[in-house]
C-alpha cells in the first residue's frame, strides 16, 4: 500500500537510483526477489544516463547474484557478478568492486576449486590495501584459502603470520 504510494510520487532525478536501489532491496530481504528486480527493470530505461546509476546498478547486481548463488542459480549469478562488475567499474567506486570481485572469487572457489579463484582473491586482496584493516583480513583469509594447496608452506606461514598481525589491530 505504501510502496505503491512511493513508486507514484517518484520523479527522475539524481536520487532514483538510490531509492530504486533501497526498495529492491527491500523485496530482497523479503523473499521477494523477481519483484525487486522487475521493479528496477520497470525505470532502468530511464536511469541509465543519470550519473549516480552505475553505483546504485552494481549494488544491485551485486546483491541479485548473491542471491541467485544462494539459490543454487549459479549460471544468473555468474551473469549478473559480469554486470555488477561493469557497472562498478563505470562509477569508480573502488569499494563496490572489491565487494564484486571478492564475491566473484567465493564463487570461482565453489564452481571450479581454488586454484581459478586465485585471481580474483590477489585483485580483492591488492585493493584491500586502500581500505580499513578488516578489508585487507577479509581478501588476505580468502587468498589463504585458495592458495594453501598450491604454494610451499613458507609462503602460506608468512602470509598466515600478517593476518595474525591484521587481526591484532582489527575489532
Amino acid at each position: 500500500k505504501y510502496l505503491n504510494k512511493v513508486l507514484d510520487i517518484l520523479e527522475l532525478n539524481y536520487d532514483l537510483p538510490y531509492v530504486l536501489s533501497q526498495l529492491s532491496f527491500y523485496y530482497f530481504l523479503q523473499g521477494e526477489t523477481r519483484e525487486g528486480l522487475t521493479l528496477l527493470n520497470s525505470y532502468i530505461k530511464d536511469i541509465i544516463n543519470i550519473p549516480s546509476s552505475p553505483r546504485y546498478l552494481a549494488n544491485f547486481y551485486n546483491r541479485l547474484a548473491i542471491l541467485n548463488a544462494v539459490d543454487g542459480d549459479i549460471e544468473n549469478a555468474l551473469h549478473f557478478y559480469d554486470l555488477a562488475s561493469d557497472y562498478a567499474k563505470r562509477s569508480n567506486d573502488k569499494l563496490i568492486l572489491y565487494r564484486i570481485i571478492n564475491n566473484s572469487g567465493d564463487l570461482e572457489r565453489y564452481l571450479y576449486g581454488p586454484k581459478t579463484s586465485i585471481r580474483y582473491n590477489l585483485e580483492a586482496y591488492e585493493m584491500a590495501k586502500d581500505f580499513p584493516k578488516d578489508f585487507i583480513v577479509v581478501s588476505l583469509s580468502n587468498l589463504i584459502n585458495s592458495k594453501v594447496q598450491f604454494c610451499r608452506s613458507t609462503e602460506i606461514e608468512a602470509m598466515l603470520k600478517e593476518l595474525e598481525e591484521l587481526l591484532k589491530d582489527v575489532n
